[in-house]
């Protein structure tokens, strides 16, 4: 995707066609960015803890979901 420095012009090409978009893994780093450019109900996949499939994550603070939805993940640094 070439980075968060291009990012913001991706998403106005996705949005100028009229496609909804979803970032791919990272979800610590996608689910504060996102939100950051003003996209907070965008969805960010989130790996099924313990699984291995994203052991960095694995380490982190987990989402708390309720009624199907994120609460939001803490504001501190990280």
């Amino acid at each position: 995707m070439a980075g968060i420095t291009r990012l913001r012009g991706i998403l106005d090409q996705i949005e100028a066609t009229g496609t909804l978009f979803a970032p791919h893994m990272f979800a610590h780093v996608h689910s504060r960015v996102f939100a950051a450019l003003g996209y907070a109900t965008c969805p960010s996949e989130w790996g099924v803890p313990g699984s291995g499939v994203d052991q960095y994550a694995d380490s982190l603070p987990q989402p708390t979901l309720r009624d199907g939805f994120m609460e939001p993940l803490s504001d501190e640094p990280g």
